[in-house]
């Protein structure tokens, strides 16, 4: 009973329930990079379009124990950093590989 209560109110709150990146913000094209951040128990998988339709766009998914958050999904322009770029500093020594279940799958 209690574990249930939880999950409900994880749900409720945005936390375990979430739908896969890919889902939530729907395209076809698969991004220019992707990135892992964060260790095995919890974490932040992002993903990168350098300039896809004349746009920057970057979504990124929360993930922990109890399940994912809602992806989040910012647009700038052409060659501008977005404000989860520069506070993750996306940098090649911080982003880890992302495991093949959590690839951007565009179908």
């Amino acid at each position: 009973m209690r574990r249930t209560l939880l999950a409900v109110s994880l749900c409720l709150a945005g936390v375990g329930c979430a739908k896969a990146a890919w889902v939530e913000h729907k395209n076809n094209v698969p991004p220019d990079r992707a990135c892992r951040i964060g260790g095995v128990e919890s974490g932040s998988f992002v993903y990168v379009w350098d300039c896809l339709n004349n746009e920057h766009v970057v979504v990124s998914q929360f993930l922990n124990y109890f399940g994912a958050y809602r992806a989040k999904k910012e647009v700038t322009a052409c060659g501008e950093a977005t404000l989860t770029e520069k506070k993750e500093l996306l940098v090649q020594d911080g982003c880890g590989e992302v495991p093949q279940k959590f690839l951007w799958n565009a179908a």
